[in-house]
């Protein structure tokens, strides 16, 4: 998968590769993640950037796991305290979410790290939104 994706031109080609990735077999995906990240560190994070960009719209709508985003960003020093606070403090989990895209917003490194986590933590959503952008670019084609 590493070598298609490499070789794949970039755009929609590279992130229908990318998306297919994430839809695999759990065991599949966590290896080639790391191997992807291992190897071609600048092409992991432009993939989870562009990722994290495309669908922003419905992770904000449906993370439900924004405060634990919001703690291992803070503790990684992705997001400085002063944001962490204001995220924490934020009553609706909608206004957590858009204030964590906030801190990260341009940041490769920042958007990135939150990619990870949303793989990690959310699974199952981030599955769900590259079934439906593979759907698109194929819609397309």
């Amino acid at each position: 998968m590493y070598s298609h994706i490499k070789a794949a031109e970039p755009g929609p080609e590279q992130m229908a590769l990318f998306y297919r990735s994430l839809i695999s077999a759990p065991q599949k995906r966590a290896d080639f993640f790391k191997l992807l990240e291992k190897k071609d560190e600048a092409l992991f994070q432009q993939l989870a950037v562009q990722f994290a960009d495309q669908n922003r719209a419905e992770l904000v709508q449906k993370v439900t796991v924004e405060c634990f985003i919001a703690d291992d960003l803070c503790g990684k020093k992705v997001i400085h305290s002063e944001m962490y606070s204001k995220i924490m403090a934020a009553e609706h989990r909608e206004s957590k979410m858009r204030l964590l895209y906030t801190a990260v917003n341009g940041s490769k490194k920042g958007k990135t790290a939150f990619f990870k986590l949303l793989v990690q933590e959310e699974l199952p959503l981030i599955q769900d939104l590259a079934m439906k952008q593979l759907q698109l670019l194929e819609a397309c084609d």
